[in-house]
């Protein structure tokens, strides 16, 4: 299958992690890896190539739904099969395993049996500013790499010697590169203090909603499908003013909005009349594989690179609804 490329002829992403390292390191590496030959879908080809190598014993992908879409694939192939079972000697999957993609870790869990799921750092193309911990996996402040600060929820910019603890921070990046207090857009929350304080990447500054003054962040729809235990999405509904709950079991739908609606802003444009009441949608068996490829195509990335949104803007309903069938 030929790369993607954008208009202008350039190629979107890379064909190969080797790219990102010099010719010579690259070249060493990719005898190590295993490079399927995307000649048609990208999760038959790669569970094809999986299965032709017996002694597979390190998996890393960005999104846990896209090893979920070669699971689906392996579990055609080889029914009743954990990948402990499939590959003896796999110790260990990496993948994102925080904000929008916390609950599928349990589901991959179970799929791949006891190998070990290590969390990505948080890596972004300007700077990294986490990475697993060697003992616990947990992620730790990468504040050997860059000078790192935080910007509360008042604005002022905080050191990392003086987070705290529970509290949500936006991450400010100062780098050799040149960049010097850049706003990376990434929302943290600190679980842990000390010379390399542990942070959890909780979204994204700016996915939010505000049809009618409700100021609807996408943080709090995932904080609301965590505690009610739930998968699904949010999608803001312009022309109805209102919103679509699309959830695999629509009766937590009450139990989310509830939740939500401890936003004082949404809450009382419920109460008012501004916006129309939440409407439950029902997802189908494999909506995280429908949904994935959908925005892939729609923003031009790869498949692997999406992030199933907890909060979906800037798409109609309607266009949701087609996706979705």
């Amino acid at each position: 299958m030929a790369p993607e490329t954008t208009p202008g002829g350039l190629p979107v992403g890379a064909a190969s992690d080797v790219a990102y390292f010099p010719c010579e390191v690259g070249a060493r590496l990719a005898d190590w890896l295993v490079v399927p030959d995307l000649r048609g879908d990208v999760f038959e080809d790669t569970a094809e190539a999986l299965l032709s190598t017996p002694d597979l014993s390190l998996v890393s992908v960005w999104s846990p739904t896209f090893l979920l879409g070669i699971d689906a694939v392996l579990r055609r192939h080889r029914p009743g099969k954990t990948w402990r079972e499939l590959w003896p000697k796999l110790a260990l999957a990496s993948c994102w395993a925080d904000a929008s993609s916390a609950p599928w870790i349990p589901v991959l869990q179970e799929r791949l049996g006891d190998v070990l799921i290590e969390p990505k750092g948080l890596l972004a193309t300007e700077g990294i500013t986490s990475i697993p911990d060697e003992i616990d996996g947990s992620p730790r402040l990468a504040s050997e790499c860059h000078w790192l600060e935080f910007i509360d929820y008042e604005g002022a910019h905080i050191p990392s010697s003086e987070v705290r603890v529970g509290h949500r921070y936006e991450v400010l990046l100062t780098t050799a590169g040149g960049l010097f207090r850049y706003r990376s857009g990434d929302q943290v929350m600190v679980t842990g203090t000390g010379k390399q304080p542990r942070i959890r990447f909780v979204g994204r500054t700016g996915i939010a909603s505000d049809l009618v003054g409700e100021k609807l962040h996408e943080h709090q729809m995932l904080d609301a499908l965590t505690a009610a235990g739930a998968r699904g999405f949010l999608v803001a509904a312009p022309r109805a003013s209102g919103y679509d709950l699309w959830l695999e079991d629509p009766e937590q739908a009450d139990r989310v909005t509830s939740l939500l609606r401890r936003n004082p802003y949404f809450d009382q444009a419920l109460r008012l009349g501004q916006l129309a009441p939440v409407r439950a949608r029902r997802l189908p068996l494999d909506w995280p594989l429908i949904l994935a490829r959908a925005l892939a195509r729609a923003r031009g990335g790869r498949l692997g690179d999406v992030k199933l949104p907890a909060l979906v803007t800037g798409i109609q309903p309607e266009a949701v609804a087609a996706w979705l069938g």
